[in-house]
């Protein structure tokens, strides 16, 4: 019998501790060989006690890193990365800490990136703007409904398994969730010690980036692993739930965003 692929997360922290404690919570409950990279970009709240007990519980797989400055999200992901294959995962996902995974949520995107594709990611109820039709969840199934009750969403993820199985959409992959294998991302990365270029001060529309530390990461990797004739995958039959922007707000609010229901 073969042993299950370690699957390394790799959620960057900026305040917002309770949204990053379900996130990890749910990873590992739904994950057979699950690690937490868990880097944060100088959280002035760092020592929340709630949080600092999770971290030291010893329950689950974490590796913590913290940044003594503010650096950026690019950063974060650079770090946990390379950390994660230190570690000797086998897949690596470049996350986020608002996010929430489903029972058999890995099943599509394993199938994807060992089926020729470089890079995947999952449908989401808030995917963001790379693969907007091709990744929103209502897009695929007829009546759904936002919540975050756990129930609904692993009730959700069998039906999209039973219904998509093996179903591969060429698409970019939205940032929130890039998944690839660990020496895909050693393969393609921007130079020996950073897979995604540190910073990029142009727009994918060639206008001065605002966030260059930030934003336009996931486009420039994808770019430029185009240009070496990677292909990317959306994958209906995996779902996971996106509240969005949380660390900027209730002014990025909007659509089919959302926030925690239990408090």
């Amino acid at each position: 019998m073969m042993a299950e692929p370690r699957i390394a997360l790799v959620c960057p922290t900026y305040g917002q501790f309770d949204y990053a404690m379900r996130t990890i919570e749910s990873f590992a409950r739904h994950t057979e060989d699950p690690l937490t990279i868990v880097v944060d970009d100088a959280s002035p709240d760092w020592g929340d006690p709630d949080w600092q007990e999770f971290l030291g519980a010893d329950a689950l797989p974490i590796v913590v890193h913290r940044f003594p400055e503010n650096g950026g999200l690019t950063r974060s992901w650079n770090w946990g990365i390379h950390r994660a294959i230190m570690q000797g995962a086998d897949y690596v996902i470049a996350g986020n800490s608002d996010i929430l995974f489903c029972e058999g949520w890995q099943h599509g995107l394993i199938h994807a990136l060992e089926s020729g594709y470089a890079l995947a990611g999952p449908l989401s109820n808030a995917p963001g703007r790379t693969a907007t039709v091709k990744a929103h969840v209502a897009n695929y199934v007829p009546g759904y409904r936002l919540t975050d009750d756990p129930a609904y969403l692993d009730s959700l993820s069998r039906t999209l398994q039973a219904r998509y199985q093996g179903l591969v959409v060429e698409a970019r992959v939205n940032g929130f969730f890039q998944m690839a294998r660990a020496e895909v991302w050693l393969a393609g990365r921007f130079d020996e010690a950073h897979v995604y270029r540190p910073r990029n001060d142009l727009q994918p529309n060639g206008m001065p980036n605002p966030d260059p530390l930030m934003t336009s990461n996931e486009d420039e990797l994808q770019n430029r692993w185009a240009r070496l004739g990677w292909r990317f995958a959306v994958c209906p039959s995996s779902f996971i739930f996106h509240y969005r922007a949380v660390s900027r707000g209730t002014n990025y609010l909007h659509g089919s965003w959302m926030r925690r229901t239990d408090g």
